[in-house]
């Protein structure tokens, strides 16, 4: 016959349970306890605690025990489903100098290196703040009294994490949960406040190696890098001052176009403000060199380049080309207003982003960038004192050292923007000759019968608009080339004369 059971005998037969012993856990009388829980003690493994027998038995895999315990009258078999515990919690279980409570002797069997390195490191505990204390004392009563408690916040989340790297692999499942959780939470919109906080608890304990919380801090990094040419970027990351520190590691995760530039050159900060000037994402200063990291677009090289040509008859290709230098110039128009000038404009500085629409890849927008030679001055006139820019788009009065010759900084550009134009127009360089009368150089824009060869579409007459601005811009002399408002008035004529002839033939 079954002796009845003393509160002594529970251990007894917890470990009965635990080791399997059917024999043994016959001469008990299961009735009295079979639903309750068991919990602090230290004579048991950990999953024993705050569990039923019946749970015990399952989890052992002892199959003669769960039979046996299975006929016990009254066995509820639901309870054994989930952890619930039942522990009290007594005043004097506090923290020394908190109000945080923990059951020591339960902590030390389920987590013990989270009670000494966190729960008994005093000196952390006297510098969480309130809602720290909060989230620690979740932690501690997740662990113990009740484990479906969950953390809804981004913010919670990370400060559980801070104080779980203070525990090495202890928990890492519950670790490994929480960052795919924080991943599956980051946008555009929170991204910057995770890393500011990440960082700030890194500065806080310098000593620990945080390893979860920097694999959210270097995600977070590369979201940013990934997502960098969206409004969101804009919107959230780019003009908030907490962001400039991270400036530096995202240029290494994306390409952006970097230079650097001579601390003469114009103020980069005063160009990058204009929507026709590429983006300055952050700057800085270096002895004497400044360095720019700019936003990230595509860039023309001096070999060929090729635009989508619909419409036919070279109509796509031209009618691109057009815009590219109508945007160039305009830009430059603005800056020559600023007393800012280029000096060394090309195709490879001309970068430029596209659209693709209906499966066709259109040019979308065009921007300039490389001030690394740029000018400011007061004065339309200077000296020459220096050679600069880019041999092959330099004009005449700097390419053959003319040393003292006046130079007008506007028409500098307006050279290089014929150069450039042919460029973007023929893929070959613009060819120079001299003059058999003057032995002056000339420069030879491309003609008006090429221009109708290479784009059919066009009439003599936009042909001729086309040749007529390219051969001013590369005048010999200085003086005779064309302003930027001149020029852009012209691009105009032949954009709008194009965009007609294109609707009636439609």
């Amino acid at each position: 016959m079954r002796r009845g059971v003393e509160v002594v005998d529970k251990h007894k037969i917890l470990q009965v349970v635990e080791d399997g012993n059917v024999a043994e856990l016959l001469k008990f009388d299961l009735a009295p306890i079979i639903n309750d829980f068991y919990f602090n003690s230290y004579q048991f493994k950990v999953f024993s605690l705050g569990k039923t027998l019946l749970y015990v038995a399952c989890e052992r895999g002892h199959l003669e025990i769960v039979k046996l315990l299975l006929t016990v009258p009254n066995v509820d078999v639901n309870l054994g489903s989930k952890v619930l515990y039942k522990q009290k919690k007594y005043e004097y279980d506090k923290l020394p100098n908190s109000h945080i409570i923990v059951f020591k002797d339960i902590i030390n069997i389920i987590a013990p290196k989270f009670l000494e390195n966190v729960l008994l490191n005093e000196e952390f505990i006297r510098s969480l703040n309130n809602s720290e204390s909060e989230i620690l004392q979740l932690l501690i009563d997740k662990l113990i009294y009740n484990p479906e408690i969950t953390f809804t916040t981004i913010k919670q989340k990370l400060f559980v994490l801070f104080i779980l790297d203070k525990v090495s692999n202890e928990m890492s499942k519950f670790q490994n949960e929480l960052l795919e959780s924080i991943i599956s939470m980051i946008d555009m919109k929170s991204v910057l406040n995770i890393v500011y906080t990440i960082t700030n608890y890194q500065n806080r304990d310098s000593d620990n190696n945080n390893s979860y919380l920097n694999q959210i801090k270097e995600y977070c990094l590369d979201f940013v890098a990934f997502y960098s040419n969206t409004p969101e970027y804009d919107q959230y990351f780019e003009n908030n001052d907490r962001a400039i520190p991270y400036f530096k590691t995202l240029v290494k995760r994306r390409s952006y176009p970097k230079i650097n530039v001579n601390m003469n050159s114009v103020e980069p900060l005063k160009v990058s403000k204009h929507p026709g000037i590429v983006k300055l994402i952050h700057y800085e200063e270096n002895d004497n060199n400044v360095q720019l990291f700019l936003e990230l677009m595509k860039s023309f090289k001096d070999e060929t380049n090729s635009f989508n040509d619909f419409g036919g008859q070279g109509y796509g290709q031209i009618f691109q080309i057009m815009f590219i230098a109508l945007k160039i110039a305009q830009t430059l128009e603005f800056l020559h207003s600023e007393k800012i000038y280029h000096h060394d404009l090309k195709p490879s500085n001309i970068l430029y982003s596209t659209i693709t629409i209906n499966g066709i890849e259109y040019v979308n927008d065009v921007k300039l960038t490389d001030f690394s030679v740029a000018k400011e001055s007061a004065k339309y006139l200077t000296t020459l004192t220096s050679i600069y820019g880019t041999a092959g788009y330099m004009p005449p009065e700097i390419a053959e050292m003319v040393t003292g010759a006046e130079i007008g900084n506007t028409k500098v550009d307006a050279f290089s923007f014929g150069v450039t134009l042919n460029m973007l127009l023929t893929n070959q360089s613009i060819v120079r000759t001299k003059d058999s009368n003057t032995q002056l150089l000339k420069i030879n824009f491309v003609s008006v019968e090429e221009l109708c060869k290479h784009y059919p579409c066009l009439t003599e007459e936009q042909a001729k608009l086309i040749h007529t601005l390219g051969s001013k811009c590369v005048e010999y002399n200085f003086k005779s080339r064309p302003e930027f408002k001149e020029i852009v008035n012209s691009l105009l004529d032949v954009v709008f004369s194009l965009f007609n002839s294109f609707k009636t033939r439609q």
